[in-house]
């Protein structure tokens, strides 16, 4: 899945992606604003953007 969201806060671009995955969707790569995400266990990973 390829999505593409521009977030000028890191807070809410790291409860985007704790979402997603809590949802079963891992990030797989990330380039100039598109994220591509891959099937996975809901709840593997927990992100944290410092």
């Amino acid at each position: 899945m390829i999505k593409y969201r521009y977030y000028i806060d890191n807070q809410k671009e790291q409860d985007w992606l704790n979402n997603l995955t809590k949802k079963g969707w891992a990030l797989k790569s990330f380039f100039l604003g598109f994220y591509k995400f891959e099937k996975c266990e809901p709840g593997e990973y927990e992100y944290q953007i410092d």
